[in-house]
């Protein structure tokens, strides 16, 4: 097999689209991608967790910068991540480290409508605490009142907090 180009630390970093990433990788070959891959990895999930740390339990939307980092790490190990995971075969279908940042996302969306929220509701990095009493999954569009077991759905955490958490009338016409 003919060796390319190898990629270096810092091509990865500069790569933070994730098909831009894919593209570059089927241009410089993925030999040299998969011999180093392991400690690219492992370096991405360290930064991750030293960013995580400086999130506190109860965020705000004083806490935006430390997520807008987080997501900016997850963008580089999701594009490391998802190229192992081969997620354009239809068998397979997972991709976690995409899913995390898709969580990341949302739960920034949530950050920017001014509401008081708690992390990691029980013990669950998809479930959020707004206001302390609704309860609100960051992976699928679902929220419920605390203490109640009946989930309903909403379109966009704006949505959510405008409709059912401040009870906002919408003018119909």
């Amino acid at each position: 097999m003919k060796h390319t180009k190898d990629l270096t630390k810092d091509d990865l970093i500069d790569l933070i689209e994730l098909d831009n990433f894919e593209k570059v990788i089927k241009e410089k070959g993925r030999t040299s991608y998969f011999s180093s891959r392991r400690s690219r990895i492992s370096y991405w999930n360290s930064e991750l967790r030293k960013i995580r740390k400086k999130l506190p339990e109860n965020v705000s939307i004083e806490d935006l910068p430390t997520l807008e980092e987080m997501i900016n790490v997850q963008k580089k190990l999701a594009a490391l991540e998802s190229y192992d995971y081969s997620t354009n075969d239809k068998l397979y279908q997972s991709d976690p480290e995409r899913r995390h940042l898709n969580r990341l996302k949302k739960l920034k969306e949530f950050l920017l409508t001014g509401q008081k929220i708690k992390l990691d509701y029980a013990d669950t990095s998809s479930l959020i605490l707004i206001n302390n009493k609704y309860i609100a999954s960051l992976s699928s569009r679902k929220w419920r009142v605390k203490g109640s077991n009946k989930w309903y759905l909403y379109s966009t955490p704006k949505q959510l907090v405008d409709k059912y958490i401040l009870r906002k009338k919408y003018e119909t016409h």
